[in-house]
């Protein structure tokens, strides 16, 4: 029973890190802004200890300070509900967001842009989305074709916009990136987990297409 207490704890922790993550602010910083033990907050960040229900309820008053929405006791504790978000903070280019009419539409598309990409030389990403993790910007039967980045941008260039993650060969996800300040992660809109990814497996977003 201990185990399953033990990883419960750690699945708080993961929550209550992504959603402090996405105010931008490192442990120290965020802390010291909030008035919030530093010391605390990382003892519930690495699921050494849970927190308990007035300081999560605290946490949830400084997020939404901070313009985060969705966090909640019930989500942290139990992932119950939407998971939190920086809605103003979200950043998609929905100019190039087009229905197509029918698969031969896009089947098309794929191969000249896969075409034009290789005559750059640069490595065309294509992939079709399964879930709804990502949504309401990504759906489930989306189409997402980018590039491999060849040279990493300024985390704040990067910062709350979408990218595509490898998570193994030739298998990408659609993720938002974020940045406390020190480091990248990528996470999905309704889901905790961060993904940490090497710089040499992200991909940039050129176009999006969902099927009418």
């Amino acid at each position: 029973m201990k185990r399953f207490e033990d990883e419960a704890i750690k699945l708080v922790g993961v929550r209550i890190r992504s959603a402090r993550a996405l105010t931008g602010f490192s442990q120290s910083d965020f802390c010291e802004k909030h008035g919030l033990s530093v010391g605390a907050l990382k003892t519930w960040e690495t699921g050494k200890f849970a927190p308990r229900a007035a300081n999560l309820e605290e946490l949830c008053r400084c997020l939404e300070k901070e313009g985060i929405f969705n966090a909640t006791t019930s989500w942290f504790l139990r992932g119950e509900g939407p998971a939190p978000t920086h809605v103003n903070g979200i950043s998609v280019n929905s100019s190039r967001l087009f229905s197509v009419e029918n698969n031969e539409d896009i089947n098309e598309e794929i191969e000249l842009f896969t075409k034009n990409q290789n005559k750059r030389k640069k490595q065309a990403i294509v992939i079709a989305i399964y879930d709804d993790s990502m949504a309401p910007y990504f759906s489930n039967g989306d189409i997402v074709g980018g590039i491999k980045i060849d040279q990493i941008p300024p985390m704040t260039e990067m910062a709350n916009k979408p990218f595509l993650i490898e998570i193994k060969p030739n298998t990408y996800l659609v993720r938002w990136c974020f940045s406390d300040g020190n480091e990248m992660f990528f996470k999905a809109q309704n889901d905790a987990l961060i993904y940490r990814v090497d710089t040499k497996k992200i991909g940039f977003i050129l176009w999006h297409r969902y099927l009418k």
